[in-house]
């Protein structure tokens, strides 16, 4: 139900698919990052957002016993240490996580208490009320000591930065931009972009997604994506997933469903774990005004470029373009309503039931409206062809 998103965090690709940084949604931790990947955004329960690191601490302490230090929550786990596993984890195998280890200790906690002690990670889902303790090496060592029987405390929470309770947040690598200065990255791949920042009090937000490794854009830089966040007004940016991963989605005015509004360069979405998503409230389908667009889609029109995509709201004299107009309210939702058509000035064409009628060359407005609720779109009516020829391509 989300009216917008973009993908989120770098991931274990082709193999568990878990995110690398942070996982906060609704003031529930999700996972912990892994070691090493603790750049991430967050928006506190007061609507702030922050380009900040994140943490993870937690302890689980043995009855009458010294506290052992959990280093991961549903990630990786770190050399030496010991990560907690709860039914978010899914059900790929958990061995994954503690790859490479020499020595491996699980065990099984249910309502806090020890069931279960191995020496090698399991497999399949975790159970509604259980908890998995995972320790490799030096982790495995303390956690073989605990026993089926023992009572055990778990107490874990995620950390930021700068202290700050936080609602939700997600994890990505490089910081962009801080305090409004692009961050050197010395990186000149140029790659598929997706990005995310904030204005300097943190009650803004911005969203960029780049294409790239496709005809008409060969991606940009860290540096270059930087620039375009500052540009957009941001003070602080931090990267997220790029390549194939890099998606939008957003629901336009008047729609009731998202759509995918850049062009990932797999050719079609990918399976990412995890994104940012904005919503709305829900309307009250009240209309208030209307979208306006032509019926043919851009990105097909014809075009006298070697890139696909023309300019639908261009028509020659003689010929027709079909309008849509789609009512939204008050949150750009849905909206019933039947408009009323007109073209500003009429000489250049006139419209009947959303079909543009092209008359003579110049740009005419056209509007829908009906009651208060209006939208409006320009037309170009061309000069009329005077002859067809032949066409080259130069260098």
């Amino acid at each position: 139900r989300a009216v917008a998103a973009v993908n989120g965090d770098f991931f274990d690709i082709n193999n568990s698919g878990a995110a690398q940084g942070i996982g906060v949604q609704d003031g529930t931790l999700v996972q912990s990052p892994a070691a090493g990947h603790d750049n991430a955004v967050a928006v506190t329960g007061e609507g702030v957002g922050r380009v900040l690191k994140m943490y993870f601490e937690g302890t689980a302490t043995p009855s009458g016993g010294a506290p052992i230090a959990l280093t991961q929550f549903n990630q990786m786990v770190q050399n030496g240490g010991v990560g907690l596993f709860t039914p978010l984890w899914g059900s790929y195998s958990r061995a994954r996580a503690v790859e490479g280890a020499a020595t491996v200790a699980e065990v099984v906690l249910v309502d806090g208490v020890v069931t279960e002690v191995r020496d090698a990670a399991g497999t399949g889902p975790i159970p509604a009320g259980t908890t998995i303790l995972l320790g490799r090496d030096a982790g495995a060592a303390a956690l073989s000591a605990l026993k089926a029987g023992d009572r055990v405390d778990v107490k874990y929470q995620p950390k930021a930065s700068d202290g700050a309770a936080v609602k939700a947040a997600v994890g990505g690598n490089y910081v962009l931009v801080k305090d409004g200065v692009v961050q050197n990255s010395g990186d000149p791949a140029a790659h598929p972009r997706t990005a995310v920042g904030f204005s300097a009090d943190g009650r803004k937000m911005y969203l960029l997604t780049v294409d790239g490794r496709q005809a008409d854009s060969r991606g940009v830089t860290l540096n270059e994506l930087a620039a375009m966040m500052v540009d957009l007004g941001a003070a602080d940016a931090l990267n997220l997933d790029g390549g194939g991963s890099s998606t939008l989605l957003a629901r336009e005015p008047g729609s009731a469903q998202v759509q995918v509004e850049n062009s990932p360069s797999d050719g079609g979405e990918r399976h990412v774990p995890n994104g940012l998503a904005l919503y709305a409230p829900e309307g009250s389908g009240k209309l208030k005004g209307f979208w306006l667009e032509t019926a043919s889609d851009p990105a097909k029109a014809p075009g006298v470029g070697p890139v696909a995509g023309g300019r639908p709201d261009r028509v020659f004299p003689g010929l027709t373009r079909r309008l849509t107009a789609a009512g939204y309210d008050e949150t750009y939702g849905p909206a019933a309503g039947t408009p009323s058509w007109r073209a500003n000035p009429a000489v250049h064409g006139v419209i009947r039931n959303g079909r543009f009628h092209a008359l003579v060359p110049g740009q005419t407005t056209v509007t829908a409206a009906r009651g208060g609720a209006k939208g409006t779109i320009d037309l170009t009516v061309l000069q009329p062809l005077q002859r067809l020829g032949a066409t080259a391509d130069r260098l």
